[in-house]
């Protein structure tokens, strides 16, 4: 057998493990930062589709309003074109205006189911979720009820 005695030494070099310890530490710092900022941007998204089902909702009560009140001038403006006191273009007019907020109204319903969506997947859950809004202390209770009532109809 033959040995052989080798000498050897293992030297570290300061300057580079100095150099890999602060760039960990920027990637970790920069890593830290994301993480903060994909939270805040999440946060703000939330509040902005919030605030967007809120206001989708209105706009569906208000065009569903509308809707009645139309309906019911095209009710009497009918009666009216019968019994001879209304012009044919008055009926027809109604009758237009009628249906082009019947699809207001569709349309108004449609964002807010694309809201309420969109606000069911952002906080984990599927666009088929059912949704049920807690609102702070300083929201009127009964809006809050009532909005969750909306998402329940719009769920089913």
């Amino acid at each position: 057998m033959n040995f052989r005695l080798i000498s050897g030494s293992l030297s570290i070099n300061p300057g580079v493990f100095y150099e890999t310890l602060k760039s960990t530490r920027d990637e970790r710092t920069a890593s830290v930062e994301g993480e903060r900022k994909a939270k805040a941007e999440t946060t703000v998204a939330a509040v902005g589709l919030y605030y967007r089902v809120m206001l989708a909702s209105e706009i569906a009560k208000f065009r569903a309003a509308s809707v009645s009140a139309l309906e019911e001038n095209l009710r009497v403006v009918t009666a009216a074109y019968r019994s001879g006191s209304s012009t044919n273009l008055d009926y027809l007019r109604a009758k237009v205006a009628t249906a082009n907020e019947n699809t207001r109204l569709i349309a108004a319903r449609n964002e807010q189911m694309n809201a309420v969506a969109e606000l069911s997947l952002l906080t984990g859950g599927t666009f088929q979720s059912r949704m049920r809004i807690n609102a702070p202390d300083y929201v009127n209770a009964s809006e809050v009820e009532q909005l969750n009532e909306d998402f329940q109809k719009i769920d089913t």
